[in-house]
Formats: structure tokens, C-alpha cells, sequence
């Protein structure tokens, strides 16, 4: 079966976990067996060898492989031409299906529009899981959120055809 290529593209406001939850869905990606996965120029040999920056954004894209498939996941979403030249990077190597983020409007969701038009991806809009507290209507701590976002996410990509 042939799949499409697509971009599941999560956006959001900033601090509103895209980041946390595509570093999430790149360390299960990794952990599947028998799949291959480089960060720049070295292999990932575990999940827990993903390099992360102090920002908390992907040192380097991941490229993940399994069963011939190429995923290519990069977490800089917050400026329109980081975005755009990281999507750029990707679809040269080429990849079946690229992960990114971008916020809500503006230059960085316009880039992930242009690139999926320009080279005929696919594109699926989501977003994190956000959990506000109802007695201060301030945003609670998400991380176990990031952790089930990314884990449906990996299920999407398996009900889709992309990956196991």
C-alpha cells in the first residue's frame, strides 16, 4: 500500500507544550523495534539519546526509519523562516511524513503551508493538550498531556498507514 506524504504540524501559543510533545513522539518513534534513527550525524541508539537544548527544542531534526519509511521531526516553531528552513531540510532527505509545530497564525504557519503545497504533503493541523486549573484559570503543569498527545499521535500515524 502507498501512502501520501503528509506534515502533522502541531501549533499553539508558546509555552503551551508543541515542543515537549514532539520530543515526546520522537523518543516512542525511536523506541520501535527495529527501527533506525540519526540526529545530525549521530545514531540514536535509545530514546534517552535524543539530544535536547537548553531551550528544550530539538538540537537537530530526528529522522526516524521503520519499515522503509522515513519520519523526519523537527520542534522549532516559534519563527517563520527557522520553520521553513527546517522544513526545507526535510523534504530534500526525502520524508514519507515530517512532524513540526508552528504557532497559531502568521509567518510560521504560512511556511508549513507553502511547504506542504509547494511538494504536495499531506498537512494535518492539531495541537497540544492544554489543561487549565478551574479555580485560577491558569494553565496546570502538562506533561503527562505531552506524553498522551504524543502517544495518540503515534497511534495516527499507524491507523493512517504511515508507521506500526
Amino acid at each position: 500500500m502507498e501512502t501520501t506524504k503528509t506534515i502533522i504540524c502541531i501549533c499553539g501559543p508558546a509555552h503551551k507544550g508543541k515542543t515537549k510533545t514532539i520530543c515526546e513522539l520522537a523518543r516512542l518513534l525511536v523506541a520501535i523495534p527495529g527501527s533506525s534513527a540519526t540526529q545530525g550525524a549521530h545514531l540514536l541508539n535509545s530514546p534517552n539519546s535524543i539530544s535536547i537544548n537548553s531551550n528544550e527544542d530539538l538540537d537537530e531534526p530526528v529522522i526516524v526509519t521503520i519499515n522503509g519509511k522515513t519520519c523526519g521531526i523537527i520542534s522549532m516553531g516559534d519563527v517563520g523562516t527557522d520553520v521553513d528552513g527546517g522544513l526545507q531540510e526535510l523534504v530534500k532527505l526525502p520524508c514519507d511524513v515530517i512532524i513540526c509545530a508552528s504557532r497559531t497564525k502568521g509567518a510560521t504557519v504560512w511556511a508549513v503551508h507553502s511547504i506542504a503545497e509547494r511538494y504536495s504533503y499531506e498537512l494535518i493541523w492539531t495541537s497540544p493538550y492544554v489543561k487549565n486549573n478551574v479555580h485560577t484559570n491558569q494553565p496546570s503543569p502538562f506533561s503527562r498531556l505531552n506524553e498522551l498527545k504524543a502517544a495518540h499521535l503515534k497511534n495516527l500515524l499507524a491507523l493512517l498507514g504511515l508507521f506500526p
